[in-house]
């Protein structure tokens, strides 16, 4: 069973069923956020406002600005997973530390995943970078970041794959931060 998780850029929910199938059973244990109005109505539409009988919460989707939303406290989540989001926020630091402030201590988690891995993302931000202000960290820029910021509390569980890998290609980007 998994705990409490929010999903930064959640777009129309696409990780809901993925979660769900992980054991995120109870529908008050995810929140959504999304810069579009349009894709959180899709995800409501998508997956509904599921309640959960003990405790009234709701499956939450959220239409508005990650780096200035009020989740309503530190440390309220156990993980905070940027799904293909974390090149398309407009400032990476400022995010993680924000993700960092909504993660609990003692083990939880900052998840940043991209299916299609870092070297495609490279190829975005070569194409357009406007859209896509740049690539996916590093190791390496992981490393440095989280030295640089002891204040974050933490560590670099896994590290990505190098773009142009055959990792990186096999299994896309997937670093994992814990507190």
């Amino acid at each position: 069973m998994i705990g409490k998780v929010l999903d930064v850029g959640c777009g129309h929910g696409s990780i809901v069923s993925s979660l769900v199938d992980a054991g995120l059973s109870e529908p008050d244990m995810y929140v959504g956020i999304d810069l579009s109005a349009e894709m959180v109505k899709n995800a409501i539409e998508r997956y509904g406002s599921a309640r959960n009988g003990k405790t009234g919460k709701g499956r939450l989707f959220v239409d508005d600005d990650f780096l200035t939303h009020d989740f309503g406290g530190d440390g309220v989540f156990d993980a905070v997973i940027l799904c293909s989001a974390l090149h398309d926020l407009p400032d990476l630091e400022a995010s993680i530390a924000k993700a960092s402030s909504l993660t609990r201590s003692n083990g939880g988690k900052i998840i940043v995943v991209h299916a299609q891995g870092a070297q495609h993302v490279l190829g975005q931000h070569q194409a357009n970078p406007v859209m896509v202000k740049r690539g996916l960290p590093t190791a390496n820029e992981w490393n440095e970041m989280l030295n640089s910021h002891n204040e974050w509390g933490l560590t670099l569980e896994y590290e990505p794959a190098d773009a142009r890998s055959d990792r990186d290609m096999k299994e896309g980007y997937l670093t994992v931060l814990s507190k």
